[in-house]
This record gives C-alpha cells, sequence and structure tokens, in this order.
C-alpha cells in the first residue's frame, strides 16, 4: 500500500487525477480505435484482398482480426470511461466499492493489453517501437492500480480517513449569547 500518489499529493487528490486522466484517455481511446477502424475499413475497400496482400506487415488473415480489434477497443474504451466515472463518484461520495469497478477493469485491461501485444509481436513482420510505450504503460498501469486499492483499502480500514481538513486547525470559542451547549 502507498499513502500517497504522484508528486506527493495524498490518496484522495491521486484518485481524482487518476479519475479525470483516465475519462480523458478513455474517451481519446475511443476516438482513437474508431479512427483506426474506418481507415483499415477504407484501405480494404479501395486495395482490395489482392493488393493489400503485398503492402501489409502483417498477412491478410490477420488483417480482419487487427480491424475487429478497433471495434473491441471502441467498447473497451466505453467500459473504461464508466469505470473511471465510477472511480470519481467513490472520489465524491468516499464510497470505496465503487472504485472497485475501476480497480478490477483496469487489472483485466492490463492482461488484455499484454496478450494484445503478444499477438501483435507475432503477426507483425517488423520491430515496432510501441512495444517500448506498452512497457512504460505497463508499468504506469500497474502504479495506478496500487494507488486505487490503496485507497479502497484506507477507505474501508477508516471511512473518516480522509474528513480532516487541510491546514491547521482553528479552536473557535462559542459566543456568550449562545443558549444551549
Amino acid at each position: 500500500m502507498v499513502r500517497t500518489c504522484c508528486c506527493g499529493c495524498d490518496l484522495r487528490t491521486g484518485v481524482f487525477l487518476i479519475g479525470i486522466f483516465g475519462l480523458l484517455y478513455s474517451g481519446y481511446q475511443v476516438y482513437f480505435n474508431y479512427d483506426g477502424y474506418k481507415t483499415l475499413i477504407e484501405i480494404e475497400k479501395t486495395y482490395g484482398e489482392s493488393a493489400l496482400e503485398e503492402k501489409l506487415p502483417v498477412d491478410y488473415k490477420y488483417f480482419k482480426a487487427i480491424v475487429r480489434l478497433g471495434l473491441v477497443g471502441m467498447a473497451f474504451g466505453g467500459i473504461s470511461i464508466l469505470a473511471s466515472a465510477l472511480l470519481l463518484w467513490s472520489y465524491v461520495s468516499r464510497n470505496p466499492y465503487l472504485a472497485f469497478p475501476y480497480f478490477f477493469w483496469n487489472i483485466f485491461m492490463l492482461l488484455y493489453t499484454f496478450g494484445l501485444t503478444i499477438f501483435i509481436i507475432d503477426v507483425w513482420k517488423a520491430f515496432q517501437y510501441i512495444y517500448a510505450i506498452n512497457i512504460a504503460w505497463w508499468l504506469l498501469s500497474i502504479y495506478l492500480i496500487i494507488v486505487v486499492y490503496s485507497y479502497i483499502e484506507t477507505l474501508r480500514q477508516d471511512p473518516s480517513a480522509f474528513d480532516v481538513a487541510p491546514g491547521p486547525a482553528i479552536a473557535m470559542q462559542r459566543p456568550s449569547y449562545a443558549r444551549f451547549p
């Protein structure tokens, strides 16, 4: 478990930032996968199977699978948007159970992207620099999963853990005209 998040901010602020960036990144992923899917369909319509067989960096039999992975990516992006929204709702309501979908979904996505990368390495005819980016993304994802898990455990152990107001405590005196103690 960790007690702080990136750049030294507390867990609650870290979960808020993870939720916001998760929404933005998931929205980008939906758009990116849609654009890639649309482009691959247009390429297939324009050139046909015989011309694509020579020009593709993958065998044509895998081309259809890669096109369908664009649809899967759009669906997974939509689910990621929902999971990030639930994480933000957990931030607002301080309910640790609303953070579980984000936690489990990102563990699934970590395993999915690992399997997808192995598939791409196997069928691609050339080395891609994206593999190094994937490794960095996996390490970041593991860290973010640990942060969200720490947030969940902190809320489960002490629901008032994040109730402390920042700054110095100020002692308030009751005015002399107050009737009730």
